[in-house]
């Protein structure tokens, strides 16, 4: 935390023209650590990180006119964030269990959340409680944050469908009915007693997954329009000009996701929105 406290001052001393030409090519990752500490669970951190990228952002507004140059690093690196802070909290899960020599059981949907609830709740100061009284920065400011939302909220979306896969996978027979109901019972200890940050999140599970609140996603039934509506949103958040690739990532997940369901329809359709040919790496990989 004090290296924040430390940039801080620096940019203040020197100015964000000289702090962008310094950092060069590594402006990505500053952005890449600054949120990161804004979902840490240590309030205090998150606030320290936070008040250092809303500088950022006022000295880049007031000397450019508008965020693009850090805009863009920033929302290209918030997926990989968002999944570096659940397979931390999926680690810290995976060793309990072993430490109680129980049965393993995959991080659930709400838990995943529920990780990242602290980075919810940066955002939503980033979105509601600015203190400028510019007008226009503030609503620049709120719809990046608006724009980063979709991102997480598609990112749950991601986390959902590739829970229910794995689920959906068969089960080998050597496992038998008392193993199964050793493992239900050991995924129900392990989710009531979990130690997770307050749930403040929009509840994001619920909307995707049809069985919310259970650990048990055997028989989870996918919301289908609320997950293409969040791919669509998170498509949005990226232009045929800034950031391209993960526009096409997004959409081709979402393509991925009608081609399971049969939408041949749809799936012509999302055919004619990227070339055949494009890059198909997907960000959304939990």
């Amino acid at each position: 935390m004090q290296t924040l406290v430390f940039s801080e001052e620096i940019v203040k001393i020197f100015g964000i023209k000289i702090f962008l030409a310094a950092v060069g090519e590594t402006l990505q990752h500053w952005m890449r650590v600054v949120l990161f500490h804004c979902g840490d669970r240590r309030a205090d951190v998150r606030v320290q990180a936070l008040e250092f990228l809303a500088l950022i952002l006022r000295l880049t507004w007031d000397s450019f006119g508008s965020f693009s140059r850090v805009r863009v690093p920033l929302i290209a690196v918030q997926i990989e964030v968002m999944e570096r802070i659940v397979a931390t909290a999926a680690t810290r899960y995976y060793r309990e269990q072993r430490r109680l020599q129980t049965p393993v059981q995959y991080l659930s949907n709400d838990s995943a959340e529920a990780s990242l609830a602290p980075f919810w709740r940066t955002l939503n100061r980033l979105h509601n409680q600015s203190a400028s009284h510019n007008v226009a920065f503030r609503s620049a400011q709120m719809r990046l944050a608006e724009k980063m939302k979709n991102l997480f909220r598609a990112y749950i979306a991601a986390h959902a469908l590739a829970i229910v896969s794995r689920f959906k996978k068969p089960i080998s027979p050597a496992i038998n009915t008392a193993d199964k109901n050793r493992n239900a019972a050991a995924s129900n200890f392990f989710q009531n007693n979990l130690v997770t940050v307050h749930r403040i999140t929009e509840g994001f599970s619920k909307q995707f997954l049809g069985s919310p609140g259970t650990s048990n996603h055997h028989d989870a039934v996918l919301q289908s329009e609320a997950i293409e509506d969040a791919f669509l949103s998170a498509a949005d958040v990226f232009t045929p000009t800034e950031l391209p690739s993960l526009r096409v990532a997004c959409l081709g997940k979402l393509a991925g996701f009608q081609k399971g369901r049969s939408k041949i329809c749809r799936r012509g359709y999302m055919s004619f929105s990227y070339p055949p040919n494009s890059a198909r790496g997907s960000p959304f990989t939990p």
